[in-house]
């Protein structure tokens, strides 16, 4: 860290200073025994989770990496998406590429479609069969109505299946008893633009409730590197629907839909044939200006039938459907998924889970001249059952989780994913635990059926990187080591550490050879691999109106070839996780009126990218002036004008980077 940055970081806390002093001599000490009134120290620790056992348990005793960013969290963080709203979750890269993209995983082989991270929201897989990843511009819902976000790093394929390798993001909204009333916010920022989200909660009866939403959006142009502007200017208008009925006490009914249009200008650089060739130069990079456009829809309906307190059944339907049109390749994609989960104790000591499930996918692909896929219609079957059994022994002292996962589809025919675990409890202040998992990876359609033109190769006369799909390209295999250490010395504070050790085969690589016009390479089953690390979260209730978190993440991964795999590919995987990450949260309530908010980011150089490190401050202040209106002020980025965080990987789009930025907002609450 050199001294400039230094310097900037004191100048950023003198006015920290300043204005702490000012709004403490404002509001004087008459609340000394106020509590923090929505997130507090015992609600993080002891929270209740599903991600890791699919039922609810504690999160300070669950078997597993996981972390919780709880409704409160995303509102005082400022994050106004939901990628933006992980930055701060141990062990996971969060990273802007452009105005519209992200590149997001866990614990390494971060990309635009980081291909080892399942992300669900309220149960619905919105992994791309397409690229394998997730398009982080079009998930988004209002961010008021999530309850939580949970994280689980490390394996989930016992429970979630194929693509659950490195980690799950499970996003839970919250039922509509929650958000009954008007709730409405508008602001305005130099980056983000004017935005606003609009949202009514009713009952139609004693037993129905439901609330409508609608949420719009217009993010301006981030700046190139020369600060010229980098034209990826996006808006998004979206709306949706959320009814939960009860007939009965055991009984519940949830149906939910949105539907959302995205506009985004971008950039990119394609192949292009030289029309005098031959002799060299054979092709060239052109640069387009694209108008690219997504839309998408989904119905989900859930029934859960409750037996007793340790013991339910639950079915769960969806139809998912998207588009989308941009120079490269339009793309429209249908999926149906339907699922069921018994839970229920088997014996005294036993706590089973058992489950089945099928999912339909077709897509229907418009095929470019730097992008064909071949065919251009297809569909993909995918069914599944599961079972997991947690044994108790010792007063629940000691508790061991044995399960797998059994899954066929249309690529790779029979895949089995097991996994077991070990929690010990000696007292209600430590948890150990441990875990040995299998997950895979499932091969996407880019991969078997796709030839795709990255541009012309660096060093080369003219010759086009052609990348082929493989139609015997398989799974990739993880098997994945962890320990865990969670401790609470005292009511105010606690540890969470986690160390593992992940050994990946046959990785997603290939090698190039000549082939004029083109430098062509073949997608192959042909790297292995390890990463290994260690992440640490605290909490610190400094007073009872003051909540520190922090967290510091360190990864290294490793990518070798036995069948002289490109050294290219090699390295980009390597070099796509920054090898250490630091993050600090101050939670304060200044009074009842008034909260002040800042965090404190590092993350590591990109080196075989060429991103350099960056430290970031973000400041949130709110006030609440008469009782459900809110005015608040949050700035981001404040320690440089602008930065890298990751340059994009499947196709050339024009990165920019991350500017730094204000807003102001008044949210009201009836």
């Amino acid at each position: 860290m050199n001294n400039q940055i230094l310097t900037q970081i004191i100048n950023k806390l003198k006015l920290y200073l300043i204005f702490f002093l000012f709004t403490n001599y404002l509001v004087g000490q008459e609340e000394e025994g106020l509590d923090l009134t929505e997130l507090s120290f015992d609600e993080i620790i002891n929270y209740e989770i599903s991600s890791v056992s699919k039922y609810k348990q504690k999160l300070s005793s669950s078997p597993a990496a996981a972390y919780v960013i709880t409704n409160e969290e995303i509102r005082r963080s400022g994050a106004t998406s939901i990628a933006d709203s992980l930055r701060g979750v141990p062990g996971l890269e969060v990273a802007r590429t452009n105005k519209f993209n992200w590149a997001i995983s866990s614990r390494g082989f971060s990309n635009n479609f980081a291909n080892k991270l399942l992300v669900l929201i309220d149960g619905r897989s919105v992994y791309n069969p397409i690229f394998s990843g997730v398009h982080w511009d079009t998930q988004d819902t209002l961010l008021e109505d999530i309850d939580r976000i949970e994280v689980i790093r490390g394996p989930g394929a016992t429970l979630w299946g194929s693509n659950a390798v490195n980690g799950v993001i499970n996003i839970t909204t919250k039922d509509s008893r929650e958000t009954q009333g008007l709730y409405s916010s508008i602001g305005v920022g130099n980056e983000r633009g004017i935005f606003g989200d609009i949202r009514y909660g009713n009952k139609l009866n004693d037993n129905i409730y439901y609330r409508v939403y609608l949420k719009y959006f217009d993010e301006d142009h981030g700046k190139l590197a020369s600060g010229a502007d980098a034209r990826d200017q996006w808006d998004s208008l979206r709306g949706g629907f959320r009814v939960d009925w009860y007939p009965s006490q055991e009984n519940s009914f949830t149906f939910q839909s949105d539907v959302y249009s995205n506009k985004a200008e971008q950039v990119l650089t394609i192949t292009m044939p030289n029309p005098g060739a031959p002799p060299p130069p054979f092709n060239f990079n052109a640069t387009l200006f694209d108008d690219s456009k997504q839309e998408g829809i989904y119905f989900l309906t859930k029934f859960k039938h409750q037996f007793s307190d340790d013991s339910d059944l639950q079915i769960k339907a969806y139809v998912d459907q998207y588009s989308r049109e941009q120079l490269n390749l339009d793309i429209e994609v249908t999926t149906f998924d339907l699922d069921m989960q018994h839970n229920f104790p088997l014996w005294e000591n036993h706590q089973l889970i058992w489950g089945m499930g099928y999912r339909w996918i077709t897509d229907d692909l418009g095929s470019t001249s730097n992008t064909i896929a071949n065919p251009e219609n297809t569909q993909l079957n995918l069914y599944n059952s599961f079972v997991q059994d947690e044994i108790e022994f010792l007063d629940d002292k000691l508790r061991f989780i044995i399960g797998a996962k059994f899954e066929y589809n249309d690529y790779t025919d029979s895949e089995f994913q097991p996994n077991g675990r070990v929690v010990w409890t000696p007292n209600k202040n430590n948890t150990f635990w441990g875990s040995i998992s299998r997950a895979v990876r499932i091969p996407s359609r880019s991969e078997r059926e796709f030839t795709i033109n990255h541009g012309v190769v660096a060093n080369t006369p003219g010759l086009a990187l052609r990348v082929n799909g493989n139609q015997d390209f398989n799974s990739e295999e993880l098997l994945a080591y962890e320990l865990g250490y969670r401790i609470q010395p005292n009511e105010k504070l606690s540890f969470d550490m986690t160390a593992y050790y992940n050994d990946y085969n046959s990785l997603r690589g290939g090698r190039g050879i000549p082939v004029p016009p083109n430098f062509v390479l073949n997608i192959q089953n042909s790297f292995n691999g390890e990463t290994y690390g260690f992440e640490i979260a605290s909490n610190i209730q400094l007073t009872d109106r003051w909540l520190l978190r922090s967290n510091y993440s360190f990864s290294k991964s490793q990518v070798h070839s036995d069948t002289g795999g490109s050294q290219t590919l090699e390295t980009q995987q390597e070099s796509s996780t920054p090898l250490q990450q630091f993050f600090v949260r101050s939670i304060m309530d200044l009074s009842d009126k008034i909260e002040l908010d800042t965090t404190l980011r590092y993350v590591d150089s990109l080196s075989g990218q060429n991103v350099s490190d960056y430290l970031t401050l973000d400041v949130h202040i709110s006030w609440e002036p008469i009782d459900n209106l809110e005015i608040s002020i949050v700035a981001q980025n404040l320690l440089d004008n602008q930065h890298a965080e990751f340059i994009p990987g499947l196709f050339n789009f024009q990165r920019s980077e991350v500017e730094e930025s204000i807003y102001g907002k008044i949210t009201w609450r009836f």
